[in-house]
């Protein structure tokens, strides 16, 4: 069993026995996708549709060849085929005493329901994301687990995200329903509902991805701030405070030159989402639907979103990272110009973006955690030098 399937079982049922087989034992049965090896999707067999309904949650926002492959296993294990042709099983025999989150869930809810959950890639912030099925294979929606003081901190952000935003009123985005949140064995957990499923072909609009972004940004409203009076900022720049080592001392390097350049700047200053990659949001009619709200805050420059997106659509697209940095970088005055940003400070709120990212990344030590991005001497920081010297040079021949 690998240690990621072994703690989050151990979390979600504490006090269970856990053993992975090919035999059926005893307790509650799931299937280990795509192996016991590997587990990256944990499908309950608490019921065909159950099963069936995790695995199309898993995969309903999915395009092409995958999402193909997500409803021929759906079909599968609906009719029960797959399920002898699935050998690799997780047998949890919960404790007698200690309930499980399932069990938890079902009280809250109010009808018997079944679990699955997905283990993603190494990353700091990775934490179990759990579906919530009743047994006739209606998705009741996602939760959320935290399983160390990061994960904690991402869970409660969201929850008070999903609290703020369904006070908002919104004509571009839809966000999940926040349904109940709480703790659980001393972490922060929440459940939230499904969203509205997309109709037909996933689409890329870019004019309706922009105005959903700009929506964002104005929750809470959009004022002119400069940069050294921003509590965003000051908290940014104390954040590299106990940092040590090449990368916090590039970035601290870098932000005092910001601060030099650009600290008596007045910007636009707003919310964001804070993670608008790819993969976190789809399109539904004239709506974007929007989910991994962890990263919400206000009180940052306008536009970030618009640069995050930019960054990651480069990345997922085959793009090596340095490269897309560089893309948005030079994209940024197209990119921030919907939000009302002046061209002529493009270029600085780029630089706070990629300072932003770096400083994220570092205090969560996305290196130490093996996540694809966390070497940030191969990719952001080239280019943020090159964004800081840009405004310095800048910032010279305006006071000569």
């Amino acid at each position: 069993m690998t240690d990621d399937l072994e703690r989050t079982a151990a979390l979600i049922w504490p006090g269970s026995r856990l053993t992975v087989g090919r035999l059926r034992s005893p307790g509650l049965q799931f299937v280990l996708l795509p192996s016991s090896a590997e587990p990256r999707l944990v499908v309950p067999l608490s019921s065909s549709r159950a099963a069936a309904a995790v695995v199309l949650a898993h995969g309903r926002l999915s395009r092409g060849r995958s999402l193909a492959r997500s409803r021929a296993l759906a079909a599968g294990l609906r009719s029960g085929l797959a399920v002898r042709m699935l050998r690799d099983r997780l047998t949890v025999e919960p404790s007698i005493a200690v309930p499980g989150l399932d069990d938890h869930l079902r009280e809250l809810i109010g009808r018997p329901v079944a679990i699955g959950f997905r283990l993603g890639p190494p990353r700091a912030n990775r934490k179990p994301v759990i579906q919530v099925v009743d047994l006739d294979g209606e998705l009741l929606g996602f939760a959320k687990l935290g399983i160390n003081p990061l994960t904690d901190r991402l869970v409660a952000n969201e929850a008070s995200a999903l609290t703020s935003l369904a006070a908002a009123r919104l004509a571009r985005l839809e966000v999940p329903p926040l349904r109940f949140a709480g703790m659980w064995q001393g972490h922060q957990w929440l459940l939230q509902g499904p969203l509205t499923r997309p109709r037909g072909r996933r689409v890329h609009d870019p004019d309706l991805l922009r105005q959903a972004m700009v929506e964002v940004s104005s929750i809470g409203g959009v004022e002119s701030i400069e940069l050294s009076q921003l509590i965003w900022w000051e908290s940014t720049v104390r954040a590299l405070d106990p940092l040590q080592g090449r990368p916090a001392d590039a970035l601290r390097s870098a932000a005092a030159e910001i601060s030099s350049a650009g600290g008596r700047r007045l910007l636009r200053v707003g919310a964001w989402h804070g993670d608008w990659n790819p993969g976190n949001y789809s399109v539904s009619g004239q709506r974007a639907l929007v989910w991994d709200w962890e990263r919400f805050e206000r009180g940052v420059p306008v536009g970030f979103d618009a640069l995050h997106h930019g960054l990651h659509a480069a990345i997922s697209r085959g793009v090596p990272a340095g490269r897309a940095a560089r893309q948005v970088l030079s994209d940024s005055g197209h990119l921030l110009a919907p939000f009302g940003v002046a061209s002529s400070d493009a270029p600085l709120v780029a630089a706070l973006y990629l300072l932003t990212i770096g400083v994220r990344y570092s205090v969560d030590d996305q290196l130490g955690a093996g996540a694809e991005l966390g070497n940030l001497e191969s990719w952001l920081l080239p280019t943020l030098r090159v964004c800081v010297d840009d405004l310095a040079a800048v910032t010279t021949r305006a006071e000569g």
